[in-house]
């Protein structure tokens, strides 16, 4: 029997379960960026941070999970296409190995200057 057919939108929400699980799954590096999440949205939390304190925040870790992503995309395709690809698209792999970390950089620095604004005593910018 065939099964019913979805709609296209909630077919693409089982997509991105399935993608998410997948991604924390196949990576051990993802552990790490979720506990470290944890405990900045615990810090937060306590710290009572306001609306644009947590968009930043929240876009912060977004931006290095959608990286760390796409960079596990690039290492799955060269995997298991490589003896089909030229060497020098292993740099392809490497830049995306970069983008992690830039992005990683850059959220650990806007999350550190949010939450440093409140550990230091003032609300003020």
């Amino acid at each position: 029997e065939i099964p019913p057919r979805r709609s296209p939108w909630r077919q693409r929400l089982i997509d991105a379960e399935t993608g998410m699980r997948l991604g924390v799954r196949t990576d051990g590096t993802f552990f790490v960026h979720l506990f470290v999440g944890c405990g900045i949205l615990a810090t937060a939390t306590v710290l009572g941070l306001s609306v644009l304190d947590w968009a930043i925040l929240i876009l912060s870790m977004s931006f290095v999970l959608s990286a760390e992503m796409f960079n596990q995309i690039l290492r799955i395709l060269w995997k298991e296409a490589a003896h089909h690809l030229p060497p020098e698209l292993r740099n392809a792999v490497r830049i995306g190995t970069a983008a992690v970390v830039i992005s990683s950089v850059g959220a650990v620095i806007a999350i550190a200057l949010v939450l440093a604004r409140h550990l230091v005593g003032g609300q003020g910018g």
